[in-house]
């Protein structure tokens, strides 16, 4: 397990885009000593900003944690809303009809402006064959409960795998399996974001070792790790996790 804590004081170039931005979450595979899992980044998008990006030749889900922005997908610059043109926003922020997921084949392109200021993650991994784009709604809770899976897609892309939990337990702690025995080879990066900020879960491997996570902390698991996390009861957390298999 590989501890990555978040940056919010260095900015970056965005090709395109004015300015500097802010991108807290910046893990780069080959690093990590994946072969997989391309990339994770989270980027801090002011509102009226215009980013316009290219998959290249990677699937990518585009996962929007807060705010609201609006997404154009197409297949070339001079199509760049082909695909189509859609709101996203963060679960719970405006519209709940709004989708918060999208997914970029090879190749592809888009156009986004932040109708808000707005967190938006990029995973990406390089698959073998093109698939459609999409947009995916986070799920409706069937009954009130202290795990809320936003998302749990595990058969659109190629490559990646993508689950975003709500979490919030009240009578007792809750404690999670990350990975399932089917993905127990892929490559993982774990993301929390929550209440209380100072520690709002712990995660512990088979071997009992442990970490402390703090809100905005993320961590890179190698294959066939497949750590518990627990979130203690009275607290509040997202986890955004990624698996490349």
């Amino acid at each position: 397990m590989k501890l990555v804590k978040p940056d919010h004081e260095t900015r970056y170039e965005v090709p395109g885009v004015p300015g500097l931005v802010r991108k807290p979450v910046n893990l780069d595979g080959a690093e990590l000593g994946f072969t997989k899992l391309r990339s994770l980044r989270l980027y801090q998008f002011e509102a009226g900003t215009v980013i316009n990006g290219h998959a290249e030749q990677d699937e990518v889900f585009v996962i929007v944690t807060a705010g609201s922005v609006e997404m154009k997908i197409g297949y070339s610059d001079e199509a760049v809303d082909r695909f189509g043109t859609f709101t996203l926003s963060a679960p719970g922020f405006a519209n709940e009809d709004d989708p918060f997921v999208a997914y970029l084949p090879p190749h592809s392109v888009y156009r986004m402006t932040p109708h808000t200021d707005a967190d938006v993650f990029y995973a990406r991994a390089t698959p073998s064959e093109v698939r459609e784009p999409a947009v995916f709604r986070a799920n409706t809770p069937g009954s009130p409960g202290p795990v809320n899976t936003l998302f749990g897609d595990n058969s659109h892309a190629e490559r990646l795998r993508l689950k975003v939990l709500s979490v919030a337990p009240s009578g007792a702690d809750v404690t999670l399996q990350m990975v399932n025995p089917a993905d127990v080879a892929c490559e993982v990066v774990v993301h929390v974001q929550g209440t209380p900020a100072a520690k709002v879960a712990t995660l512990q491997d088979s071997k009992a070792n442990a970490l402390n996570l703090a809100s905005w902390d993320t961590v890179a698991l190698s294959p066939r790790e497949h750590p518990v996390l627990t979130v203690e009861q009275g607290g509040a957390v997202t986890i955004v996790a990624v698996l490349a298999c």
